[in-house]
């Protein structure tokens, strides 16, 4: 087998899957210093959990999350295989990729979730919107910390007594750069439930649209909520601590512009609570020009080549593991340590962090928002020709190969740019209630040029698809046989 997956009999007494991961050590010595520390080793996430979601004993192995693992990097080491680009290196092409693969078994003294990698760490991915996460939860975080700031609201019905804040309370942004107006309105929202039927601002209506089809001015009205120097100490908070965000997505601004936050009303009426305009005062956490972040042998400015590194430095960066824990505090909230079994035995401890500042209901709009499909969203309405099934669900193409669309719940965050194809996802076969954590990335740019649209997205979407048929034909517990969609046609 190669060298990104090996399997040994660990402490719980069950086949185990050991890779390269970072060890607890690292966690907080800085993204580039960490990565470089990698050993061997497992690691696993205690959580209380019950429910569908916690795999049987007789599933540790196949088709459990081991199971799983073991499958795809039988896969990735087959001849010819349409998932090489997992192994350890850098193809012919410049491609590369990274997966984590991960899921929740019950064990004697609790509940854990066992990671196992298959690729080579090391290497700085460009998350693109996949940090959307980050933004929707810490948003949803801020809300509720202004609501015990300025208490719950009279209670009243009267529409001109000041209501409660919370998710749905609508926002009015004051202007913040040079030909910008204030924005309290959004014509995206098919329907309104306030009074003055405005189509306000919503933290919520905002989240859902940058789960469903992946929304940046979402994102950016998120972040300019929520601030970078606050969704910087959440991320810290959470144990996120490989990860920084310190843009925003698809609009062209300066480092200095990207600290600046907006003047935020929260709630239309006189006297509502005021977010006054801030500027972040965060370090970053990476210098110019290191190493690490410098990628390729040139990339385009304003349509003209320069011939050296394209420079990632200033970018959001962070890693497979941040993305997959904090998607699955989401999924499951009591989460609270982890333990790494190394040649020296296994250690446990607490897991960095704290739990998401989430209400139940709050989890579940996000966890809602992060399952259906575009055509199935309510408000905003998606045209499904253009925003087609797997629009954001990279590893669906595959699933369907396997079974039909109503047996899978993918509960997801994608991101694409720059010739790095990102998928950070929880997939559970409806049917069997089995399920596995499946965050991937992989890197493609033929020509080593960035800024020239020239990634070859088609092959790298085909291999996301690829790795979601095998775990799909894991999970259901071997290979399948074609089977009909709910249309009556036969999936490819």
């Amino acid at each position: 087998m190669w060298g990104g997956v090996g399997v040994l009999r660990g402490a719980w007494g069950v086949v185990s899957v050991v890779a390269w991961v970072v060890p607890a050590a690292c966690v907080g010595s800085g993204y580039a210093g960490g990565m470089k520390r990698a050993m061997w080793a497992v690691m696993a996430i205690g959580a209380g959990v019950t429910g569908s979601v916690a795999l049987a004993q007789d599933e540790r192995v196949s088709p459990g999350p081991y199971g799983v693992a073991i499958e795809v990097s039988k896969a990735v080491d087959a001849a010819d295989s349409e998932l090489s680009v997992f192994r350890p290196g850098v193809r012919e092409d410049g491609s590369w990729g990274l997966a984590l693969i991960s899921g929740i078994s019950s064990e004697p003294d609790g509940t854990v979730l066992h990671q196992a990698y298959l690729g080579e760490l090391g290497r700085y991915f460009y998350p693109a919107s996949t940090v959307k996460l980050y933004a929707a939860l810490a948003a949803y975080e801020q809300i509720n910390d202004l609501r015990r700031i300025h208490g719950a609201g009279s209670g009243s019905p009267d529409p001109f007594t000041q209501p409660a804040i919370h998710e749905e309370t609508a926002l009015r942004f004051h202007p913040l750069f040079e030909g910008e107006s204030v924005r309290a309105t959004d014509p995206s929202r098919v329907m309104s439930t306030d009074p003055f039927n405005t189509n306000p601002i919503t933290i919520r209506h905002e989240a859902h649209k940058i789960f469903v089809v992946s929304d940046n001015p979402a994102f950016n009205t998120l972040y300019e909520f929520v601030g970078q120097d606050d969704l910087n100490r959440r991320l810290r908070q959470w144990g996120a601590r490989e990860t920084q965000i310190v843009h925003r997505l698809a609009v062209a601004r300066s480092s200095e512009e990207n600290r600046l936050a907006p003047r935020i009303d929260v709630g239309l009426l006189p006297g509502a609570p005021q977010i006054g305009q801030r500027r972040a005062t965060m370090p970053h956490a990476i210098q110019p020009q290191t190493e690490e972040f410098l990628l390729g042998r040139g990339f385009l400015r304003n349509g003209t080549l320069v011939e050296e590194p394209f420079d990632f430095s200033d970018k959001n960066f962070t890693t497979l593991s941040d993305l997959q824990i904090t998607l699955a505090r989401l999924l499951f909230p009591t989460i609270h340590s982890f333990s790494v079994t190394t040649g020296d035995g296994l250690q446990f401890g607490p897991l960095p962090g704290r739990p998401l500042d989430l209400t139940d209901a709050q989890r579940q709009q996000l966890i809602a928002s992060a399952t259906i499909l575009p055509r199935e969203s309510e408000s905003p309405k998606y045209d499904p020709e253009k925003f087609p099934d797997d629009h954001v669900k990279f590893l669906l193409p595959g699933l369907l190969r396997v079974r039909p669309l109503e047996e899978w719940r993918i509960v997801n965050k994608i991101g694409l740019a720059y010739g790095f194809v990102t998928e950070n996802a929880y997939v559970e076969h409806r049917p069997t209630g089995r399920a596995v954590f499946v965050a991937a990335v992989i890197h493609r740019n033929p020509n080593g040029i960035y800024n020239d649209n020239q990634y070859d997205y088609e092959t790298t979407l085909a291999e996301m698809a690829t790795l979601g048929e095998v775990v799909g034909r894991a999970l259901v517990g071997g290979a399948s046989e074609p089977v009909r969609n709910s249309t009556g046609s036969q999936n490819p």
